[in-house]
């Protein structure tokens, strides 16, 4: 949580320290991070953002198996091709973390997100 708020004043300092508005992050099932847990770690910084919203949005694990290339999307991680039942399967999605992007509310009122 605290990179993700030191990269977010970053981006705010970069642009004249306009009103943070939104921040919209990508977690991914297998990142170690859980979505509602990291909604309620902001609301412990929330004094930082005053009226900030934080989108957490869910990403599920995506895999392609190695073997005869099929390409698969989990809700829970499964250790075996459906297809081929190969065990060589590849994590291609859903096992980061990652900021998508900032909306700032600039000095002349107008909303623009900025885009990592």
């Amino acid at each position: 949580m605290v990179a993700l708020l030191k990269q977010v004043s970053r981006i705010q300092a970069d642009h004249d320290s306009a009103v943070v508005e939104e921040i919209a992050v990508e977690v991914g099932v297998l990142s170690g991070v859980e979505a509602i847990l990291l909604q309620s770690a902001f609301g412990e910084f929330a004094e930082m953002y005053p009226g900030a919203r934080l989108l957490a949005n869910e990403v599920p694990v995506t895999a392609i198996c190695q073997d005869c290339g099929q390409r698969m999307s989990m809700v829970r991680f499964v250790s075996l091709c459906p297809k081929c039942q190969s065990p060589k399967l590849q994590i291609t999605g859903g096992d980061t973390f990652r900021l998508l992007h900032v909306t700032l509310k600039d000095h002349s009122q107008d909303n623009r997100p900025y885009e990592d």
